[in-house]
């Protein structure tokens, strides 16, 4: 009989022992775990701010322009536009330009870590800094002052043979024709990065010639109105008082290319 009774009292210190050192590791479990948890509730919340204004992910195979005939040589992240423009009192000319800001910030602190993707702090911080430079008017397309632009569709240009095209382009840039405006080139592939390194290659970056590239373009043309396509609203760009001379190969003007346009050819 005792030796039960002593058994029952040892079986019972055992489980307040056993309880009492699961309760200390269950406060300390919760104690370490508690700021990690709470970290990632700030960063969910944060991503959660900015990911309303991004569009999804195009996948690469999808990367394709049937008017230009070419691939987007860099991915690009496409924003609603229209969410842009409500939130933040943006006009279409600024969310164009947030947009490209943005890719253009985005890439290079892409470049400078190890990472595939960055932080959603950082992603945070390049958003806000990209929408503070876009309401300073700090844009990275400057439009000229000139009269007369000529825009130039360098896609078809270069898409069957780039250096052929290349001597095409340098001869209509040295031509009457081409000199009797400023010269901008216009891309539905080329990122401004790629667009500025086949100036630099061919020893037409001292030119000042300016640069439309593939991150300006939307899927929310001018009127705010979401097409099937990636469009940009070309005279938004520039003065109303300003004359655009659109250079392109031949055939009829792309949809992409929205606006009070003269269309011509090389």
């Amino acid at each position: 009989m005792k030796k039960n009774f002593y058994k029952n009292i040892l079986f019972v210190l055992f489980l307040v022992a056993f309880n009492t050192s699961c309760g200390i590791y269950r406060s300390k479990l919760k104690h370490s775990e508690a700021p990690f948890k709470k970290r990632n509730i700030d960063e969910y919340y944060r991503s959660a701010v900015i990911s309303k204004f991004f569009l999804s992910e195009v996948p690469q195979w999808l990367n394709f322009s049937e008017s230009g005939q070419c691939f987007r040589d860099l991915p690009i992240k496409f924003f609603n536009l229209r969410k842009l423009k409500g939130s933040f009192g943006l006009t279409y000319n600024e969310a164009i330009h947030f947009q490209a800001l943005y890719n253009e910030h985005f890439r290079k602190a892409l470049s400078k870590t190890t990472l595939k993707f960055l932080p959603l702090k950082e992603e945070e911080k390049i958003f806000f800094h990209s929408l503070e430079k876009v309401k300073a008017k700090n844009f990275l397309f400057q439009r000229p002052n000139y009269k007369v632009i000529n825009l130039v569709w360098i896609d078809p240009i270069i898409a069957k043979n780039y250096k052929k095209g290349m001597r095409k382009l340098r001869a209509f840039l040295n031509s009457k024709k081409g000199s009797s405006g400023h010269p901008v080139l216009l891309s539905l592939c080329k990122s401004r990065y790629g667009l500025n390194k086949i100036l630099k290659e061919n020893k037409l970056d001292n030119q000042n010639i300016k640069v439309i590239s593939a991150e300006m373009f939307s899927v929310f043309n001018k009127d705010d109105k979401s097409v099937p396509f990636f469009s940009l609203g070309l005279d938004l760009l520039f003065r109303k008082n300003q004359a655009l001379n659109f250079f392109m190969l031949k055939g009829k003007k792309p949809r992409e290319f929205d606006g009070r346009i003269n269309v011509n050819f090389l």
